[in-house]
């Protein structure tokens, strides 16, 4: 939310040109990220977009605290129990399946800037081999790594453009 609004108050600032900007399961809604991201990608058209996000069935599944509440990740939680959205579009970013049901709000002049990804799903208990399957393993990644970001990287991610 705090980069949505940096690149929205930047957008006309000339001096200030990022190379990628790499969202990481975002709780901002897809609605506000459009209204940040576009103009920004509009006036740096060599500006890249990644929008990652776990696989739809690790997002549900996530749990904590014992699995004595609900399970489902904090994205679930906030789509379903706390922010009770009126549209699609207010849903959060960081799930796959908002994204792909809100992509009408990232225009088709901007879309050849914008990778969005959602990890494999891995049900066993072996180390998650660069796919993570809750949102805390995002921080054992080398998520600063371009390869990290591509649609075919770190195995065969489903990916959309």
């Amino acid at each position: 939310m705090v980069i949505n609004e940096l690149l929205f108050r930047k957008v006309k600032e000339s001096d200030v040109e990022f190379k990628n900007i790499v969202f990481m399961a975002a709780a901002c809604s897809v609605r506000d990220c459009a209204r940040c991201v576009v103009p920004y990608l509009r006036a740096h058209p060599a500006t890249r977009f990644y929008d990652l996000c776990l696989h739809p069935t690790a997002d549900l599944q996530e749990r904590d605290a014992g699995d004595l509440p609900p399970r489902g990740s904090l994205l679930v939680w906030i789509d379903e129990f706390l922010a009770n959205p009126p549209t699609m579009y207010d849903r959060t970013m960081g799930r796959w399946t908002n994204v792909l049901e809100g992509i009408g709000q990232f225009p088709q002049d901007i879309r050849g800037q914008m990778t969005i990804k959602a990890f494999d799903l891995r049900q066993t208990d072996d180390f998650f081999l660069g796919q993570p399957q809750m949102h805390s393993q995002f921080r054992g990644q080398n998520y600063w790594s371009e390869s990290f970001w591509q649609a075919d990287a770190p195995a065969s991610s489903a990916a959309s453009k």
